[in-house]
């Protein structure tokens, strides 16, 4: 058995990957486009076609089965993204699984020992390609804006975190540069409000009726239970205590007298 490599060139040329990144405003949002500028042409037209041929004497005959495990272009066979295993996990059933599935039994291999037979030979002919691929513009260009959408993206990740959805857009672009001040200094002004109105609730929720004596009272619970009972009445109360406009005064004293009174508070 061996692999056979057939190369041809198509006819026209196919387009790489964007060659900058471009910011662009949709409302007060701060957006990214990697296509305003266009894409880089590629020249190269060389088109791989991988065939696994088995050759075996029949009947004093000399024969020949083949299975073509793909056709791709010189690009995508040079992408990291590129996986061989995609081109043998076939689904059960199809033409291309009952074809794979004949090849394997004439040749008396497995599916398992066809692919790595196969990727052996496959990554002798990619790896020069690739090394070749990662010298070029259009390579490095594009690891540069992967990059830079990769930070781009924690960074939101982390402020959104802290801010809310959608804030980071409103404040920095792709680049990570601030465009509009105010309105971060809007966010930052709004989020410290909200803390401080967080920390005013909870100390006006600890001087709750009820809520010393819920935790004074003598318990059976040991000291690390009543810590978890102290953080389930603290959420409690801050959703339910009446001061919020979310609030319910019938589910506060619900929580001061008869959870008390049920867990033997």
């Amino acid at each position: 058995m061996y692999l056979r490599v057939e190369k041809r060139t198509m006819k026209r040329k196919s387009q790489g990957r964007p060659k900058k990144l471009e910011v662009y405003f949709i409302g007060d949002k701060a957006c990214y486009s990697s296509y305003e500028h266009g894409r880089f042409d590629r020249p190269l037209k060389d088109i791989y076609k991988f065939i696994l041929c088995h050759s075996y004497r029949d009947n004093g005959k000399n024969k020949k089965y083949q299975y073509v495990v793909l056709s791709t272009d010189y690009y995508w066979l040079v992408d990291e993204m590129f996986c061989l295993w995609d081109y043998f996990d076939v689904r059960a059933g199809s033409n291309r699984e009952k074809k794979l599935q004949g090849f394997s039994n004439n040749v008396g291999m497995s599916i398992d020992d066809l692919f790595y037979y196969t990727y052996d030979r496959i990554e002798k002919i990619r790896q020069p390609l690739i090394k070749e691929y990662h010298k070029t513009k259009e390579y490095k260009t594009n690891k540069k804006n992967e990059e830079i959408i990769r930070s781009y993206q924690e960074e939101k990740r982390k402020f959104d975190d802290k801010y809310g959805p959608g804030t980071y857009e409103k404040c920095y672009n792709v680049f990570g540069k601030l465009w509009n001040k105010e309105k971060l200094e809007e966010i930052e002004e709004q989020y410290k409000k909200n803390q401080e109105y967080q920390q005013r609730s909870w100390d006006s929720y600890r001087n709750y009726s009820g809520y010393s004596s819920f935790f004074e009272s003598k318990t059976t619970y040991t000291e690390k239970e009543q810590e978890m009972l102290k953080t389930i009445y603290k959420r409690m109360a801050i959703t339910f205590h009446p001061d919020n406009k979310n609030g319910d005064a019938d589910i506060m004293k619900f929580i001061n007298s008869k959870l008390k009174k049920d867990w033997g508070i």
